[in-house]
């Protein structure tokens, strides 16, 4: 692992997300290959072989390291420990400032800008968020059974969103709460966010805190972070503007073409998501010749 005891603000830390595309994942890395950058990735323990050699190749300059693999489900629990597993690998580096990026989005400007940019927040985080009611269901009701079943196929998985969904409709008829009374407490937005070193190691110092309200919740990974924030010493210094590109208009997020090669260059975004070199390698290729160029 990095040197814990060298605390050196100057540094970034990114850490990825993935489970696929590792191909793809290595032309991300090549972008991120930077001195003044470590490199920490979470591989989905779903991965049988991961090619962790090829990754390594794909950097020279930067630290690379690899995290405690979580068996990730969509929309459980686990969402937030492959979330806490980088943290907690980063917590203790002294970094200037750790960004999430899943294995599919790429920088959109180079690491000059992106350094200089967060130099001039002054430490500020940058998370964007806001308070929705609508989406306090998803703590506010026990999900039993969200890790165990997610999206997966098969009659088992099928059963247990069925029982699942019987229960939170019996918790709700009831009137049950598991966050009586502090439902103030929640604030929702994307999982994509740029935070301080000192913010990720205070979120892992109060990781009970995070198990406590997360724990057999659904899709928490998108109020984690911003609970956990607007909940810290920390909520007064933030900078709310999403430093992301992602186009929620045309799809689920829209995977970027080499169409919108000069839309995104043209952005004052930092990063962009999503790409897929099999629907549109051209973008991706377009972008790596500008920021190496």
């Amino acid at each position: 692992m990095a040197n814990k005891t060298l605390q050196n603000k100057n540094r970034h830390a990114y850490m990825i997300i993935c489970h696929n595309n590792f191909e793809q994942l290595c032309l991300l890395l090549s972008l991120l290959d930077d001195e003044r950058n470590d490199i920490y990735i979470h591989v989905d323990k779903k991965v049988k072989e991961p090619p962790f050699q090829m990754l390594k190749e794909a950097v020279r300059r930067s630290g690379l390291y690899f995290t405690k693999r979580v068996e990730v489900t969509w929309g459980g629990y686990s969402q937030v420990l492959s979330e806490l597993s980088l943290l907690e690998a980063v917590a203790e580096g002294g970094y200037g400032y750790c960004h999430f990026l899943s294995g599919i989005d790429l920088p959109i400007k180079s690491q000059d800008y992106i350094h200089a940019f967060f130099d001039s927040l002054e430490g500020k985080q940058c998370v964007s968020f806001e308070r929705i009611e609508n989406v306090l269901d998803r703590v506010r009701y026990y999900y039993p059974f969200q890790d165990a079943a997610g999206r997966k196929q098969g009659k088992i998985p099928q059963l247990l969103r069925k029982l699942q969904d019987f229960l939170v409709r019996l918790q709700r008829k009831l009137g049950f709460s598991r966050i009586k009374g502090r439902e103030k407490m929640f604030y929702e937005g994307a999982n994509w966010v740029s935070v301080t070193g000192d913010f990720a190691a205070y979120i892992v110092k109060n990781r009970a805190l995070a198990r406590k309200l997360f724990r057999w919740t659904h899709c928490a990974d998108e109020l984690f972070v911003q609970t956990m924030l607007m909940n810290s010493p920390f909520k007064d210094h933030v900078h709310r503007e999403s430093t992301r590109f992602i186009d929620w208009q045309r799809g689920r997020p829209y995977t970027f073409t080499a169409e919108d090669f000069e839309l995104l260059m043209g952005s004052d975004k930092l990063f962009a998501r999503k790409f897929e070199a099999n629907k549109d390698a051209e973008i991706i290729r377009l972008i790596c010749e500008r920021l190496k160029g």
